[in-house]
């Protein structure tokens, strides 16, 4: 029965998005090359972070490390985007640098290596649908986090969304457009529970590698603050999944506009310096 209601409600979307698609109004986006001339800063100063939340900074740690795989899905199935696979490989090389001597680093090793099995290892239209589930929400989720745990990215994590706001709309109807409405719908959960895993790991790995925090009073009134912050950011990654990925709508460029200018507000507050190189629209 469940089955049956699937494939109904699939055939629907189908026929509703052969319907709307042709109607759909464009949307202009451009995306940014940016150089690092040098960077002055020393390492710590890309990858410290400030947060009261223990579990907001393992967080923080976590996609120090594993947003390397995601950025490497992005440039290996993106490539006719020739701006967006430059951002993605300059973010990979960045994270690469700047964490190759640091604990978290040999903490999600193994993820790291799972994340890229999953996305760069198994058939193209299962990593194509990871990642644009993924896009369609990822530097949204990030900015609607820190307005409940408080601003707590790392300058590199602030850059990184900071691109990831500009492109994410891109990139989210780049794929979007290679698969039908019914295959968006039956792998939507696979994309959904990644992002779930990535929000809920830190939890586990926190715990594990300091199992002392566990006598802590405030590591449990820290927890409880972390999971209603990342239910909240989960939540929107449902909805947007809903609306932008399954369903026949692109993002408004307005929207994007605003997760960006707020991120593009904390780069100036802590004084990131880059080039802007060159510049190119793109319509989605």
């Amino acid at each position: 029965m469940f089955l049956l209601l699937i494939a109904i409600f699939g055939i629907v979307l189908f026929l509703v998005e052969k319907f709307i698609r042709p109607l759909k109004k464009s949307h202009p986006a451009v995306l940014y090359l940016r150089s690092f001339s040098e960077i002055k800063e020393t390492k710590q100063d890309w990858y410290a972070h400030k947060s009261e939340n223990i579990f907001a900074q393992e967080l923080c740690d976590e996609y120090l490390v594993v947003s390397v795989p995601l950025d490497c899905g992005v440039m290996s199935y993106a490539k006719e985007i020739d701006f967006l696979k430059q951002q993605e490989d300059q973010h990979a090389k960045l994270h690469t640098l700047i964490m190759k001597d640091h604990p978290a680093a040999q903490k999600y090793k193994f993820w790291k290596k799972v994340l890229k099995l999953v996305l760069l290892k198994t058939p193209q239209w299962l990593s194509e649908n990871i990642l644009g589930n993924v896009e369609t929400s990822f530097g949204n989720g990030m900015w609607i986090t820190q307005m409940t745990l408080g601003k707590f990215w790392s300058n590199l994590l602030i850059f990184h969304w900071f691109e990831e706001s500009e492109h994410g709309a891109v990139t989210s109807s780049f794929f979007k457009h290679r698969y039908n409405a019914l295959i968006r719908l039956i792998l939507a959960p696979i994309g959904v529970l990644c992002l779930a895993l990535l929000w809920v790991l830190p939890i586990f790995m926190k715990l594990y590698y300091t199992p002392r925090i566990w006598l802590y009073p405030k590591t449990y009134l820290d927890l409880v603050i972390y999971l209603g912050a990342i239910t909240l950011g989960w939540l929107l990654n449902v909805a947007e999944c809903l609306v932008f990925w399954i369903l026949p709508f692109e993002h408004s460029t307005n929207y994007y506009k605003y997760v960006r200018s707020s991120f593009e507000k904390q780069i100036k507050e802590r004084k990131i310096e880059f080039k802007v190189i060159k510049e190119k629209e793109y319509i989605y």
